[in-house]
Formats: structure tokens, sequence, C-alpha cells
């Protein structure tokens, strides 16, 4: 995942690089061992993934050619930087958003960043949402 602190290094592996270009030297960003997958991860990253290659979903444009893909994979492992770890009441490890200046791409060049959280209840199994906790 990337966050704030080095988007504009993440930014720099989306050139237009030769097959085969290192990515990792190009960008300045330093690449360690994965414990279950071959490619390695990102040691900037605060939240890590490790991933198997489930399927590659391939677009084509209005003339047939090939436009774009999505790529699926199965999440085989996480690693959270104690940095931006934290516990939720039960104990389950949950990652706190602020702490992680998460960074999202939008498509092309444009990126977005978590300015302000809110929650947003879900409804129950007859479609009915909780209703709002009231102060005391």
């Amino acid at each position: 995942m990337m966050s704030e602190w080095f988007v504009e290094a993440a930014n720099h592996t989306c050139g237009d690089y030769d097959r085969g270009v290192d990515e990792f030297k190009v960008s300045g960003l330093t690449p360690i061992p994965s414990k279950r997958v071959l490619p390695p991860r990102v040691k900037e990253s605060a939240v890590q993934m490790e991933c198997v290659l489930k399927q590659i979903v391939e677009f084509k444009d209005k003339d047939g050619k090939d436009s774009s893909a999505v790529v699926l994979g199965e999440i085989v492992l996480f690693h959270v930087a104690d940095g931006v770890a934290g516990r939720s009441p039960s104990g389950k490890l949950v990652v706190d958003p602020v702490k992680l200046a998460p960074v999202c791409r939008l498509g092309g060049v444009t990126y977005g960043r978590v300015t302000e959280l809110y929650d947003l209840g879900r409804p129950n199994k007859h479609g009915v949402y909780p209703q709002p906790k009231r102060s005391s």
C-alpha cells in the first residue's frame, strides 16, 4: 500500500521503462525478501501484502487492441509495521488509517489522499440501519 511519505518514489515506478529495468533501482525504493512468494516487498510500505496470482482480466479498446488489465491476487500473508498497527477492543489487529496516510491511484496520473474519516453503519438482515447512539 502506498502512503504519503513515499508516493513520489512509488509513482516513479510507473515510468514507461524497457522490459527488465529494475524499478527498485530507478525509484530508490528498497526491496526486502518476502516470506511466502518470490517477488520482494517494498520496505518503505507500512502495510505489505504477499499475493499469489489468481487471474488477469484483460480489456480491449473499441478497435480490439489491448488497453488495460486487472490483476487479481490472493493475499497469503500481511505485514503491518508497528508504527501503524493497533488493536481493536476485541484484540484484533487493526491498521490506524491516520498513521498509515494511505494514497490511492485514481487513474492516469491522478492520486487521492484520505483527509477525513467517518463511520457508516451497515443495515441488518432486514435492511434496517442502526439508530445513532445518543450522548448522555
